[in-house]
């Protein structure tokens, strides 16, 4: 067999070999292709079959930055300025005060709230946050929520563009009796709270649900009906001299029973947000 007629055979033979790979990329192609459609329609299916209600789910992403807030000792400083009230920091920074007397708020609480309307947080404002004796820094308390079970109002610093910072580590928790009459707040505080230049990507929220469907141990339970999806903040490393804040979403649901419960996942990478590094209640 001459020289020519070996070169011959050995390009039909990888002529022959380089069609087969084609066709064996193009039929893995459409296997991934199959099961990306199956992963989408997973989680509408599974929330479907186990009766969790909820809203459309968003594919959306975005870009959020890491967030930077200085350690201070604003809250020991300026301890003086408080009137009408015992209070002391305890050794993880919190301030905790109660009041000599209950005070009353005078908007309109009762058993039948669930919410604060505008008014009721504008009036908040005005009469008690923007007051020294009352409160430090009270003004740099933004997001407010009301948990009616524990009669507690609970006002976030915001971190970014809105997005409050929810592990409790920049909070005006405020505590009422049964008259709905503050006795009592606990307050942690963050300084200088400013936005990193990197801005990092963000799941969707479809895909947060998804990666907590996917954990036996924060499946949300059924009959459930999911409340709220928002982004969030929560302090992902807390250094010496100042704290870095991450995105997160939180995923705030009320079961058959009517309790509450908010799982939180890490919308940069994807993780579960252990419930020790989080307060429960966004």
């Amino acid at each position: 067999m001459d020289f020519k007629r070996i070169q011959l055979l050995l390009l039909i033979f990888f002529l022959v070999f380089d069609i087969y790979l084609f066709q064996m990329l193009l039929a893995r192609s459409e296997v991934n292709s199959q099961v990306t459609t199956q992963i989408e329609t997973t989680i509408e299916e599974d929330l479907s079959a186990r009766n969790i209600r909820y809203e459309e789910l968003s594919k959306e992403t975005t870009t959020l930055p890491l967030v930077k807030a200085n350690s201070s000792d604003l809250l020991v400083e300026n301890l003086s300025q408080l009137e009408g009230q015992n209070a002391s920091i305890n050794d993880r920074g919190e301030l905790i005060s109660t009041f000599n007397e209950a005070i009353p708020l005078n908007i309109g609480l009762d058993r039948t709230t669930e919410t604060l309307n505008e008014d009721q947080i504008e009036q908040l404002r005005a009469n008690f946050l923007s007051q020294p004796s009352y409160f430090i820094e009270g003004t740099a308390y933004d997001s407010f929520r009301y948990l009616p079970d524990e009669r507690i109002i609970s006002i976030r610093m915001n971190a970014y563009e809105g997005r409050m910072i929810a592990d409790g580590s920049a909070e005006l928790r405020l505590i009422l009796d049964e008259n709905y009459n503050l006795i009592q707040y606990i307050q942690t505080y963050q300084d200088h709270i400013q936005p990193l230049s990197t801005e990092r990507n963000i799941i969707s929220e479809r895909m947060a649900l998804e990666i907590i469907n996917q954990r036996a141990d924060t499946t949300i339970p059924d009959n459930s009906t999911i409340t709220r999806m928002r982004q969030c903040y929560y302090r992902s490393s807390n250094l010496e001299d100042f704290d870095i804040y991450s995105p997160a979403w939180g995923i705030i649901y009320r079961s058959e029973d009517g309790q509450s419960g908010t799982v939180y996942i890490d919308a940069t990478r994807g993780t579960l947000i252990e419930h020790r590094k989080m307060d429960l209640n966004i």
